[in-house]
């Protein structure tokens, strides 16, 4: 799976085997879902943070794994079919590499909008905070969950489904930038949704250069594991 150069104007080697209104149905399920999830936290009122973390983030990886999956099985697409193909030994390697520059280039932009915008900041911190529970229990399950589950889940829904919709009609720029605006919204906190961004378009040069939506899931990953151990290593370096 190998390609020299970006191919924004020939055809596609990434799966367009998803229609755009399928893509767009199934983000606007996934949307409403979690928005029914969040109204639901806000009417209970007395879910402890953690659990309610923590239930979440597992609704999340369901709804959105399980979205796609369930879709695929009606259409009778197969896994290789949605774009789930086998990855070499070298493109592992390179997607690990991938995954921690793209941590950097986060922490840059990041660093970069807060000192333009310092309030930027403030949303920051309260998902920092509610994204490191207390408890040993807790913050594993939020490790597999954030850093194994979740990208999975966002992958299929966002670069196999959406990005391979829009593919093959708006060329490589157009289905990034799209694509990576939704995802990006999807984490509404403004300094995540610019941070999300830049992840959604490395995210969509990997897959387009792989041909396999196993090799931004892997970025994805990495990108997550790293920010959780991180965030977790200096916690308790504080405690």
């Amino acid at each position: 799976m190998e390609q020299s150069s970006l191919p924004a104007d020939q055809a596609p080697r990434v799966s367009t085997v998803w229609r755009l209104r399928e893509a767009v149905i199934a983000i606007g399920l996934f949307f409403a879902a979690q928005l029914v999830v969040a109204v639901l936290a806000v009417v209970l009122g007395d879910i402890p943070q953690q659990e309610l973390v923590i239930f979440t983030l597992s609704f999340s990886v369901i709804s959105s794994a399980g979205l796609v999956l369930a879709w695929a099985a009606w259409r009778r697409l197969s896994l290789h079919d949605i774009g789930l193909i086998r990855l070499s030994w070298a493109w592992i390697g390179r997607c690990a590499g991938v995954g921690v520059a793209a941590l950097v280039l986060r922490q840059l932009l990041a660093f970069a909008a807060v000192t333009a915008l310092p309030e930027l900041q403030q949303g920051a911190e309260l998902l920092s905070q509610s994204l490191l529970p207390e408890g040993r229990g807790a913050r594993v399950a939020l490790l597999l969950l954030g850093g194994l589950g979740a990208p999975l889940g966002e992958e299929l829904l966002y670069r196999g489904m959406l990005y391979g919709a829009l593919r093959r009609r708006w060329g490589f720029w157009g289905a990034a930038l799209v694509s990576s605006l939704a995802f990006g919204l999807f984490h509404v906190i403004p300094l995540q949704v610019l941070t999300a961004m830049l992840l959604g378009l490395v995210l969509c040069w990997v897959y387009e250069r792989s041909g396999s939506l196993w090799a931004p899931a892997l970025v994805h990953l990495v990108n997550n594991l790293l920010a959780f151990g991180l965030a977790l290593v200096g916690l308790a370096i504080m405690e």
